[in-house]
């Protein structure tokens, strides 16, 4: 368990929640776990040391952790003495000393950013997918969650450990479709706690991935369940956790939502706690200004090469600021951040053209949040926040100024809006098509989320700022370290 320290116990709590979800989800006895670890081998101490506490039919005991090379290794050998194309499962399912002719196999995976195959693994590998009836999708994670379900037999089941990521909507064109059209998702579940993992790449370059979701798949498998487990000690009269929230839907559903895979996409949020508020009663919301109101107004252009614009901080002429989406970093407070060396980013125009135009910028403090999500952007800003001086600053129509009353603090809301809870409030609230889901001035408006007591509030304001500035330090030491890298060559190579 060495390797695992750095794992927080919420993160562990909520993978064996999760995985155990799985196993009550899997109809039959659950006689074996085939692991499969192509890469990510740190995880691997944990699923073989940790203690299944959910009352199932049977016992499930920790099988063979198996590596991609040796898989497909042994896919080549039965691809060399039979035809796997014309050979279904399980007679076509690799052997494993761990298999019981009773019961059912889970095989569990931990899927790499990326692999690399040879030649002869790529024929063992169309072999593997022409039994499954299906294309080799071109994306790492869901290739190896056909292996898995290979792997796991006709009767068996796979549990595939994703990021959100792999669930979105670039996924499914080069992974998730198939799978979903030939019925072989039983249940997406949506892990409380993201399970952190780092690992050393085929090159030895360490890779940082978050799983934050499981993919169950099961051979004909009539409807997809999309689960969010409850990770606390409450628990059933027969001992089993239950989850929090839950629907069922058709596969035929998901493929009418553009095959998205995304939990939050279809589970209702969870009861709001009783200190919810919605945001009419704590805030005034202001959606942004139409681009075509300045389509008549030219920006101040760069003065230099050095983009010093017209004004200036130390002008006596300010301008106004007008910001996009793409010019803020999500999660930033630049009250602090500008005066460090990292304003907000801009285009500046001048305040006389802006007052023509019967445009009032605002000013002083607002938070500032993104009306379209995967994330929805947030960030807190001032006529302070920019590189320029500025009598004001104007938002973009896909952006909303909130103002805060009093009695909320400001960086709190910060925190939480850039928080997993809050994006999924911000994601229910949302309405639209399934690729493109927008909030509305209303529907912001009347979303609730927790306001606890000012205490708490100053509590976590303080955890979040002081996270925040460990992180602004690591961007002014890579700052450093790219100018001294830059300067190796600050001298004549010609002399």
């Amino acid at each position: 368990m060495d390797d695992l320290i750095a794992i927080s116990s919420a993160a562990q709590d909520g993978l064996t929640d999760g995985l155990g979800t799985c196993m009550q989800l899997i109809q039959g006895e659950p006689a074996s776990v085939v692991e499969l670890f192509a890469g990510v081998t740190q995880v691997s101490a944990f699923f073989g040391s940790k203690d299944w506490d959910y009352e199932v039919q049977g016992s499930c005991s920790t099988g063979t952790v198996l590596e991609l090379d040796e898989i497909l290794h042994d896919c080549t050998i039965l691809h060399d003495s039979a035809d796997l194309r014309n050979v279904s499962a399980p007679t076509g399912v690799i052997p494993l000393p761990s298999q019981r002719q009773n019961g059912t196999r889970l095989a569990v995976c931990a899927p790499p950013r990326s692999v690399s195959i040879t030649q002869d693994e790529t024929d063992a590998l169309e072999a593997v997918y022409t039994s499954l009836g299906i294309e080799i999708p071109r994306h790492t994670a869901w290739t190896l969650a056909g292996i898995a379900l290979y792997l796991a037999g006709e009767q068996g089941a796979a549990a595939i450990l994703m990021e959100n990521a792999q669930l979105s909507r670039m996924a499914w064109r080069i992974g998730q479709r198939r799978f979903v059209e030939h019925h072989y998702i039983s249940a997406i579940i949506k892990l409380p706690t993201p399970f952190d993992v780092s690992y050393a790449n085929e090159q030895g370059v360490s890779v940082d991935i978050s799983y934050d979701a499981i993919v169950l798949l099961q051979r004909n498998s009539e409807t997809i369940q999309f689960v969010a487990p409850s990770c606390n000690d409450e628990r059933t009269e027969e001992g089993k956790r239950s989850a929090e929230h839950n629907v069922s839907l058709r596969p035929e559903d998901v493929i009418a939502n553009d095959y998205l895979l995304i939990p939050d996409r279809y589970l209702t949020p969870p009861r709001p706690p009783k200190n919810a508020k919605p945001f009419s009663q704590f805030s005034t919301v202001v959606r942004g200004i139409p681009k075509n109101k300045l389509s008549s107004v030219a920006p101040l252009q760069a003065t230099n090469s050095k983009r010093a614009f017209y004004p200036s901080r130390t002008c006596a002429h300010p301008a106004i600021a007008y910001i996009t989406s793409k010019d803020f970093q999500h999660g930033r407070n630049y009250l602090l951040d500008a005066d460090r060396g990292f304003p907000c980013s801009a285009r500046y125009y001048n305040s006389a053209d802006i007052t023509a135009q019967n445009i009032k910028p605002f000013s002083g403090p607002r938070l500032v949040l993104s009306r379209t999500g995967h994330p929805y952007k947030a960030c807190l800003i001032d006529q302070n926040s920019f590189a320029q001086r500025v009598d004001g600053y104007l938002l973009a129509d896909n952006l909303f100024a909130i103002e805060v009353t009093e009695g909320v603090d400001p960086v709190f809301l910060l925190a939480f809006l850039t928080s997993s809870q809050g994006q999924q409030i911000l994601n229910q609230t949302a309405s639209g098509t399934s690729t493109l889901r927008q909030i509305s001035p209303r529907d912001l408006r009347n979303a609730s989320i927790p306001i606890p007591d000012v205490t708490v509030q100053a509590a976590i304001a303080k955890a979040y700022t002081e996270h925040a500035d460990r992180l602004l330090e690591l961007e002014q030491t890579a700052r450093s370290l790219t100018a001294e890298r830059e300067n190796l060559f600050a001298f004549d190579l010609m002399g």
